[in-house]
């Protein structure tokens, strides 16, 4: 594990404008290093072997043990959104609108 002091901490609240109250900051102190320790195994993954144009195109990949239904209209008849290559269009959860 990490284990960040609380002068840390106190450091990070005064760069990042928030304040952690005192009776949670063990608390916090933990789930902080957690997350920090998982960047950091992160870190040791070998990725050499992806390719680059993996991490450009984020495609739809088919799942081999799924069904092919002949008739993708019949399944896609009371679809709401926007239906585009047997695929349904939504907004992005990130977008402002």
């Amino acid at each position: 594990m990490v284990n960040l002091t609380k002068e840390e901490l106190k450091h990070l609240q005064k760069l990042s404008n928030v304040n952690i109250d005192e009776s949670w900051e063990e608390k916090f102190l933990s789930k902080l290093d957690s997350v920090i320790w998982m960047l950091d195994k992160l870190n040791t993954i070998d990725t050499s072997n992806i390719s680059e144009i993996n991490w450009l195109w984020n495609t739809l990949r088919v799942i081999p043990w799924t069904k092919d239904f002949p008739n993708k209209k019949e399944i896609l008849w009371n679809v709401k959104h926007e239906v585009i290559n047997n695929s349904i269009v939504i907004k992005s959860a990130l977008s402002s609108d």
